[in-house]
């Protein structure tokens, strides 16, 4: 008897445990469609779409922005609902500020449950007028050249080997010997650089400013890959730096070995 007493208790004291356990619920997500940082120059704009979603109804989205560090009133608050939302957000730097200065805007989600999570986005003013580099060459080769680099370093203007991808910001994207794939990636280790492919840039007289000018247009699309390129080819670039910059598809050669496989280009940016 004093044994069944002992086990039902136990029981008890089981149940009443379990009753305590708190899960804690996912919060929700916010995020951008780009980078989550830019430059412009004063009463220029930036363009992002700021994407937010929970597993739970969104309530509300708030935006707070921080100057060189000191809070500012808040941007502005709006209801919205669903379990995604997103929303355009047109960034315009102010005329007075002094430059170079940075700038954080801070996107707060809440969803119904009163859980909220955010994401910043860091906008950097920059002097005006800026230049970019002289022209610098690079070249990727096959990822099985022997003995050749498939990597390239856009930040410190060098060749670099498979090792080295988290110094890199181009890696070819071939995989089998001697088929020689026409582009490149970022390397997993360095996301924060993106290509953006700008068919109608001028990069004969490209400057900071028209380089920016043309990275914060709405029609711009970001991507950390590139397909399938040609000569000619133009892509705008925002390095895992911060840097600007542009790139141009000069030369392509697709020899019948990996040794021989290469794509050439010239590039000038920030730095």
């Amino acid at each position: 008897m004093r044994l069944l007493t002992v086990f039902f208790l136990l029981l008890i004291s089981l149940s009443s445990c379990e009753r305590k356990v708190e899960i804690t619920p996912n919060p929700p997500q916010v995020g951008f469609n780009r980078p989550a940082f830019g430059t412009t120059f004063t009463s220029g704009k930036i363009y992002f779409k700021v994407r937010a979603t929970s597993t739970s109804k969104l309530m509300k989205m708030d935006v707070r922005r921080s100057h060189n560090g000191q809070p500012e009133t808040q941007d502005t608050a709006f209801a919205i609902s669903g379990e995604q939302f997103e929303w355009p957000y047109v960034f315009t730097a102010p005329d007075t500020s002094t430059v170079p200065t940075t700038i954080r805007l801070f996107f707060i989600v809440t969803d119904d449950r009163g859980i909220s999570s955010s994401a910043a986005f860091e906008v950097t003013l920059g002097n005006e007028p800026l230049d970019l580099s002289a022209e610098r060459n690079g070249v990727i080769y096959h990822v099985n050249a022997a003995g050749r680099n498939a990597l390239w370093d856009l930040v410190n203007n060098t060749s670099r080997n498979l090792n080295d991808s988290a110094n890199s910001d181009m890696m070819n994207t071939s995989v089998e010997a001697n088929v020689f794939n026409k582009g490149w990636r970022v390397p997993l280790l360095t996301p924060a650089s993106v290509f953006v492919k700008s068919p109608q840039f001028d990069y004969t007289n490209a400057t900071v400013k028209t380089v920016i000018n043309a990275i914060n247009s709405p029609s711009s699309v970001f991507s950390i890959r590139v397909n399938e390129v040609e000569v000619g080819d133009v892509f705008l670039l925002s390095l895992r730096n911060g840097a600007v910059g542009v790139l141009k598809v000069t030369q392509i050669d697709l020899g019948a070995t990996s040794n021989d496989q290469r794509i050439l280009f010239t590039y000038k940016k920030q730095g």
